[in-house]
């Protein structure tokens, strides 16, 4: 009995330690860029926005995003916040695209728009910001990843 569970104990240990060490390895994903904005759902109280996101995987193992929570801010004005569970596939070594939904409240774009108008109006550089977390699974180990990407709008 004590010999059992000292061996199921060594075993529990040495999966920890693998499970730490393959999350150390894992290099996160990169967001390259929004590729693509599609507004779904129009109704009075705001939209979901449908964004494209191109990620590309550095690792030499595919994974996938299994979760996902994250805000979005344009010129640092909170714009709008999501979250998914819809499981997407990333390929490895290469860019994937996966589809991220943003529920956008009429409430808080409102407050935005003055700001944001008055950057287009001055020709400036409209700049997204995603920050949360993802969780990613890749050969049966799931990885929570912070989310804190800022690049331009709709840049080539």
């Amino acid at each position: 009995m004590i010999k059992n569970t000292f061996i199921l104990l060594i075993t529990a240990l040495f999966l920890q330690g693998c499970s730490v060490f393959y999350s150390a390895a894992f290099k996160q994903p990169e967001i390259r860029k929004i590729s693509n904005v599609k507004i779904e759902n129009i109704g009075p109280f705001g939209c979901t926005v449908l964004l494209t996101v191109e990620v590309m995987n550095n690792n030499p193992m595919s994974g996938s995003l299994t979760k996902a929570d994250y805000k979005l801010y344009v010129n640092n004005e909170y714009i709008a916040s999501g979250s998914t569970s819809k499981k997407q596939h990333i390929e490895k070594n290469t860019t994937s695209e996966i589809y991220v939904p943003v529920s956008v409240k009429t409430s808080d774009l409102v407050p935005a728009t003055m700001g944001l108008f008055k950057s287009m109006i001055k020709g400036e550089t409209l700049r997204y910001k995603i920050k949360g977390t993802l969780e990613v699974e890749s050969d049966g180990i799931e990885m929570e990843l912070p989310l804190d990407v800022e690049n331009d709008f709709l840049k080539n």
